[in-house]
């Protein structure tokens, strides 16, 4: 393996070329994920299932609504978090195609 970015062979910079991710999604078909949206994602969602579970044990006619709360709050926080994995395995698998053929990532001139 040679030396790539960070000078250390074997430990290579995030990415030999940042926009290299960015042309592999593309090229797919697909965009991006952004990763402000996903952090959100969590944070929101875990306050919401917060305040359903503490809805939940209030002796009230709408506690029923605390456990709706708490169940969608749950799955945004998890919505959020499967998008960072998912983020992560793009960056992955994006870091494994300039590894594998580097001239597939360069910049080619347009004609």
């Amino acid at each position: 393996m040679k030396a790539h970015e960070s000078g250390v062979e074997g430990i290579p910079s995030k990415f030999v070329n940042p926009a290299g991710m960015e042309a592999h999604l593309k090229s797919m078909g697909m965009k991006p994920l952004n990763r402000s949206w996903a952090k959100l994602e969590i944070v929101i969602g875990l306050g919401v299932a917060v305040f359903g579970f503490k809805l939940l044990f209030v002796d009230s006619p709408v506690s029923w609504a605390g456990g709706l709360l708490a169940v969608l709050g749950t799955y945004l926080a998890m919505a959020g978090s499967r998008s960072h994995i998912y983020q992560s395995l793009n960056q992955q698998t994006a870091y494994i195609f300039q590894i594998l053929d580097p001239a597939s990532t360069t910049p080619q001139a347009k004609e």
